[in-house]
Order: C-alpha cells, then structure tokens, then sequence
C-alpha cells in the first residue's frame, strides 16, 4: 500500500481531484485536527532537548 492509501485507510484523507483535475488528495476532519494538535505542540530539539550543544550546560 502506498502512503496516501494508509492515511486514506486511517481517515486522515480522502481522494480529492487535482487543481487540473487529477488525482489528488484532501485532509479530512480528522487529519486537520491532528494537524492542528500537532502545530499547537510545544516544539523542541529532538536530538537535543536541552538546547545546547554537547546536550550540557557550559
């Protein structure tokens, strides 16, 4: 299965034509709301959570 499939599969999308009428896809109400969960997530360094570089304070 390719990737729009799993997410389609998922509910997170749905097949929408292109803009010149193509296929294409289109979040559904669940994806934009994960979506939105996930921008409104406090961001941080996932290969360094502390921020500074050696992950120690100097």
């Amino acid at each position: 299965m390719h990737l729009c499939g799993n997410y389609e599969a998922k509910g997170l999308v749905c097949e929408s034509p292109g803009p010149r009428n193509g296929a294409g896809w289109a979040l559904t109400e669940k994806g934009t709301a994960l979506i939105a969960a996930a921008a409104a997530r406090p961001q941080t360094n996932e290969v360094n959570p502390t921020g500074f570089a050696g992950g120690f304070k100097p």
